[in-house]
């Protein structure tokens, strides 16, 4: 049986570009990747120490999505929310009886 007992793999650590949510699951993988060896490098080390910023980066840019996208239901609500309001004209959507 053959093993690999050196060498080097080349990771690709950038952001998913408009998508944090994959950037997260793309981070632990490479976390877990550079964490798997019972005695990981200083190579690995750094690897999984930039996955763990690339995934804190990321947690707060979906954290911020998600603030402005319930800003933004929170602000439709009170603009929208009951059933007797009408929408003024040039509105988003238009209510027909």
């Amino acid at each position: 049986m053959l093993y690999a007992v050196g060498g080097e793999v080349s990771l690709d650590t950038a952001p998913v570009s408009g998508d944090p949510e994959a950037t997260i699951r793309k981070a632990r993988v490479l976390m877990a990747a550079a964490n798997a060896p019972a005695d990981p490098s200083t190579q690995d080390r750094m690897v999984a120490a930039a996955a763990a910023r690339l995934e804190a980066a990321a947690l707060r840019e979906l954290d911020q999505q998600r603030l402005k996208e319930a800003a933004e239901a929170a602000q439709l609500q009170r603009a929208y929310g009951g059933s007797e309001q009408k929408p003024e004209p040039g509105a988003l959507f238009r209510l027909e009886a």
